[in-house]
């Protein structure tokens, strides 16, 4: 895939300064109830950033997987085992980009979230599984199930 992204340390924290800001809203979010949600791109990112910020207290991953070509102080491998909350990443089972059996399972694989709070759904999609009506159902599901319901 060739993704070595130079800023992806600054990524990483706007992610701290976005929530950091929440914090200070008179529309007081519960900033002890964030979820990271990231989609494709965002995708490869949820196997860095919750890694780092540990107010993220649960990962839904649509379309993403494992890029190995990312620089070391970016790379997947280096941070998803010290990922320990709750996973959801949902696939496409024709992706492209990451396919199921040597993508999105070894991607899985390496968080270090015990193994039954990990979930992998798999949709008859190809890499857009997000357009399915079912994606956005399974994730509220998760979300309801290690947040609780939305207030």
């Amino acid at each position: 895939m060739a993704h070595v992204p130079a800023n992806g340390i600054m990524w990483v924290k706007d992610v701290e300064r976005t929530i950091d800001y929440l914090a200070t809203r008179p529309e007081e979010f519960d900033v002890n109830k964030l979820a990271y949600e990231g989609l494709s791109w965002g995708g490869i990112w949820g196997g860095i950033v919750p890694a780092i910020e540990s107010r993220i207290k649960v990962a839904v991953i649509l379309g993403g997987g494992l890029d190995l070509e990312l620089s070391p102080e970016c790379s997947q491998v280096n941070f998803a085992p010290r990922i320990k909350i709750p996973i959801l990443l949902q696939g496409g089972r024709y992706d492209a980009l990451f396919p199921v059996e040597s993508n999105q399972k070894l991607f899985l694989g390496l968080f270090g979230t015990a193994q039954e709070d990990k979930q992998h759904r798999i949709y008859e999609t190809g890499h857009s599984c997000w357009l399915k009506n079912e994606v956005a159902k399974d994730e509220l599901d998760f979300l309801d199930k290690y947040l609780g319901p939305a207030k």
